[in-house]
């Protein structure tokens, strides 16, 4: 099988550009708007509606860091440094209030977030779809790839 590491072969033209050749190869990304996560594409589809592009990795990580720091601000109570660096320490949105595809964005005392994860992307009948982690994926893997001949 094809083994993509994101870049160009997260990109919708890598699809269109090599047609029925993509079928059935991975690629690792950030997102995808068909994860098994409430809201996800409720989101994707106002990014959508909005600015008319589909809703990627790089935006939906983006959406989070601003609603990490919604959060941290509301429970700081202030935008004081000091305050604000507390409250983003002590970050745990958990569950469907993370569209990403883990379970908690929080962080360690380095200030890294220990569960952040990519997520497995295969092309299936044409279209990026999430085949891992199983938690959150809306398919299972094609695997062992059909022949070359076969697709």
């Amino acid at each position: 099988p094809i083994m993509g590491t994101s870049a160009g072969h997260i990109d919708p033209a890598y699809i269109a550009n090599l047609g029925p050749v993509a079928e059935n190869s991975f690629t690792v990304g950030e997102w995808n708007p068909d994860l098994k996560k409430a809201g996800a594409a409720k989101i994707a589809e106002r990014f959508q509606k909005k600015f008319g592009v589909p809703m990627n990795g790089h935006a939906a990580e983006t959406y989070m860091s601003t609603m990490v720091l919604v959060d941290a601000l509301e429970r700081a109570g202030s935008s004081d440094r000091a305050k604000l660096r507390e409250a983003l320490s002590k970050t745990n949105i958990c569950g469907d209030r993370n569209i990403l595809p883990y379970n908690c964005v929080k962080f360690d005392p380095s200030g890294q977030s220990p569960e952040g994860q990519l997520v497995m992307l295969q092309v299936q009948k044409g279209q990026f779809v999430s085949v891992w982690p199983p938690e959150v994926a809306a398919s299972t893997p094609v695997y062992p790839v059909p022949n070359w001949s076969k697709r």
